[in-house]
C-alpha cells in the first residue's frame, strides 16, 4: 500500500509527517496497533512491517476460515 501511496503523489512535495500519518491511518487497527512501537523507523520499514503482518493476518484468517468451514460440514448417518 505504500509504494501505491507514493506512486499517486509521484513527484508532487508532501509533508513526511503527514503523509507517515496518512498512511498509517489507512491501514487496519490492528497493524496500526503494532506499528505503534515502530515509530522511529523510517517509512520504508513501517511499509515492509505492514506487509509482512498483513500477510501473516491474511494467512491466520484463511486457516480459521478453513477450519469453521470443515466443523460445519453435515454428518453422515
Amino acid at each position: 500500500m505504500l509504494q501505491r501511496m507514493k506512486e499517486v503523489i509521484d513527484q508532487r512535495t508532501f509533508d513526511d509527517g503527514l503523509f507517515r500519518q496518512l498512511f498509517l491511518s489507512k491501514l487496519p487497527q490492528q497493524v496500526q496497533a503494532v506499528l505503534v512501537s515502530f515509530h522511529n523507523n523510517a517509512l520504508d520499514e513501517l511499509g515492509a512491517s505492514a506487509d509482512r503482518i498483513l500477510e501473516i493476518t491474511k494467512s491466520s484468517n484463511t486457516e480459521v476460515f478453513q477450519s469453521k468451514k470443515s466443523l460445519k460440514q453435515p454428518r453422515m448417518t
